[in-house]
């Protein structure tokens, strides 16, 4: 495969700072106050971020800093707080030499949902016909058919985007084992969350266009709530942060498009106010989505759980804006 002299440049680039970052972080390790994620932060694309995280919480653990002492950084950065604490569980599983219930172990407080998402993505890398290990392995803590378990299947969701590497078909895994219309949008929502992990946030929706049914359904009501938080860099640099969502107005329709509420919870926490004026659409439906969603900034709006799920009236319900 032939690249252009723009993208070999762009290449270049992005491997000497990740190198750069590496490099710090390594001398990093060597001061015990040191955050060994801040050079890291230092990269503007978050897929190469990321796998700066991941380089920088392996190393440490492997020189012999605890989770906990991850934990305690991270606690410093909430902006970046999900993919720090998913960098350190997938180091704890491989440390752990891919026991499940070590590596889970290493984890004695403060263990987010993050932390086992991460364990279920490096699993389907690792082991990627081995789900009913992992299945077993969540069984001991997460109670699937409890209500408010629904959750345990976001954690199934990575895997199988992790194992197979194919958007579509890790959506039909879902589809074709949960009946459970709650479960079954969880699991989706794990499925998307690793897609941009892997593959970032351009082009997403063009996915959600080849599926039919509630999976195309919950692909756009997750996508469009998943999508402002995957961009809150971005955010910051707009005149007008709704930018990120009118620009999605033509790909999602307006029933399963929660954008506007999800980009003005983002917007809260970098210590930003929405404004309703950024609320310029001339559409009469969208800018009254758009004014809605301003006015309805919550963690989570309405219940996660059920994100998606046909109501009774044939609408999609409210979504939580959490990741």
């Amino acid at each position: 495969m032939l690249y252009s002299k723009e993208q070999v440049q762009k290449r270049i680039v992005l491997l000497i700072a990740v190198i750069s970052a590496a490099l710090l972080g390594w001398l990093l390790l060597y001061s015990e106050d040191a955050d060994i994620f801040l050079a890291c932060d230092t990269i503007e694309d978050k897929i190469e971020r990321y796998v700066c995280y991941k380089d920088a919480a392996l190393s440490a653990i492997q020189h012999g800093k605890s989770v906990e002492e991850l934990f305690g950084f991270i606690v410093e950065s909430p902006g970046t707080r999900h993919l720090k604490e998913h960098a350190v569980g997938r180091a704890a599983l491989i440390v752990s030499n891919y026991n499940l219930y070590e590596a889970k172990n290493m984890c004695r407080q403060n263990c987010t949902g993050a932390y086992y998402h991460a364990m279920a993505e490096e699993w389907g890398e690792y082991a990627p016909r081995q789900l009913d290990e992992l299945v077993a392995f969540l069984e001991s803590f997460c109670k699937f058919e409890e209500p408010g378990g629904e959750e345990c299947y976001h954690h199934v969701g990575h895997f199988y985007m992790s194992s197979n590497k194919n958007f579509k078909e890790s959506m039909s895994y879902c589809d074709n084992t949960l009946e459970n219309d709650a479960r079954f949008s969880e699991c989706v929502y794990g499925v998307v969350h690793e897609q941009l992990i892997q593959s970032g946030a351009e082009n997403f929706f063009e996915l959600c266009l080849g599926l039919s049914g509630r999976a195309r359904r919950v692909c756009y009501t997750r996508g469009s709530l998943t999508y402002p938080k995957w961009l809150d860099d971005k955010l910051k640099m707009y005149k007008n942060p709704l930018e990120i969502c009118h620009v999605l107005n033509a790909k999602i329709p307006l029933e399963f498009n929660h954008c506007y509420a999800s980009a003005a919870w983002v917007l809260q926490n970098i210590g930003k106010t929405p404004d309703p004026a950024w609320c310029k659409e001339t559409n009469v439906p969208l800018r009254e989505l758009c004014i809605k969603g301003l006015e309805l900034p919550e963690p989570y709006w309405g219940d996660s759980a059920s994100c998606g799920v046909e109501t009774d009236e044939g609408e999609a319900s409210a979504c939580g804006l959490q990741i």
